[in-house]
């Protein structure tokens, strides 16, 4: 994860990426990650796409928590606590 105690690599899964390039990449959850720009939000937690590789820089989050709907709790969702 970009933050540190986001417990990056706490949930690791190999998935077969159908589309596209047909590659193999590894999902890695970072449940205690911090919000991607969202101000009135501290830590949603992140999963991550990753080429499998020997440089963890070419890791990219996966946009899955858009502008938050007030009726919508996304602080403290430990998001990417399992991936499948």
């Amino acid at each position: 994860g970009k933050t540190r105690g986001s417990l990056f690599g706490l949930s690791v899964a190999l998935h077969d990426q159908t589309v596209g390039s047909g590659q193999y990449l590894l999902l890695v959850g970072a449940p205690k990650e911090k919000a991607n720009s969202l101000p009135q939000v501290n830590e949603t937690g992140a999963v991550y796409s990753c080429p499998i590789s020997t440089d963890p820089a070419d890791c990219s989050r996966i946009n899955l928590v858009s502008a938050t709907n007030p009726s919508e709790i996304v602080e403290g969702m430990w998001l990417g606590v399992t991936v499948a």
